[in-house]
């Protein structure tokens, strides 16, 4: 009796190479077209090894960006982050290689400011600058610091008048009103009797 022909088990780094084969291919059409491929991907391949999830979110998170897709790309971003044991334990040696080559850290940093989440954009300068990803990261901390400290001192204003109780507010709309209506009649007074009228 024959043997029953298996299904040939591919190992993790033949799936990488398909799925970066098949992506270079469909990105030649645009940014929209590799999402296309990559979700399709996802479909299909339900099994696909978590190591090269983390490729695929990574190449999602980039197309997402082009596309202004903030929100999806920082979700895709996360995902990167969680695979990345994953990615480093089935690629030990090139582990570091491809961990430069990842977008995640810009277009998560790109995407948490877009959204005006600057917190989550400095984690991640913070954890690319651990990683020893690029003196550039400190110099994005750097501007997203200067950037989030002008925001909040010119929201200061803002919160102030949020953070009042509604007594406050009206008496503060009395006192303004009473202030206008004294400029009113100070102002009537002046022109009914000027100070050159003997």
């Amino acid at each position: 009796m024959a043997k029953r022909n298996e299904p040939v088990r591919k190992s993790v780094k033949d799936v990488l190479e398909d799925l970066l084969a098949g992506h270079r291919e469909a990105a030649f059409s645009g940014p929209e077209s590799a999402l296309k491929y990559l979700r399709r991907t996802f479909e299909s391949q339900g099994s696909l090894p978590n190591a090269v999830k983390a490729v695929a979110y990574d190449l999602s998170a980039d197309a997402q960006g082009q596309c202004g897709q903030w929100e999806a790309c920082v979700e895709s971003v996360a995902q990167v982050l969680g695979y990345l044991p994953e990615l480093e334990a089935a690629f030990p040696h090139e582990y570091r290689r491809m961990l430069e080559g990842l977008t995640c850290f810009e277009r998560g940093i790109q995407g948490h400011s877009e959204l005006g989440d600057f917190h989550a954009a400095l984690e991640l300068c913070e954890r690319a600058i651990t990683l020893g990803l690029g003196a550039h990261f400190a110099a994005k901390r750097d501007s997203l610091e200067g950037g989030r400290a002008l925001t909040g001192h010119l929201l200061a204003p803002a919160r102030a008048q949020a953070g009042r109780t509604a007594q406050e507010k009206s008496a503060m709309a009395l006192r303004n009103s009473a202030i206008r209506d004294f400029s009113a009649c100070a102002m009537i007074s002046e022109y009914s009797h000027p100070p050159w009228t003997p």
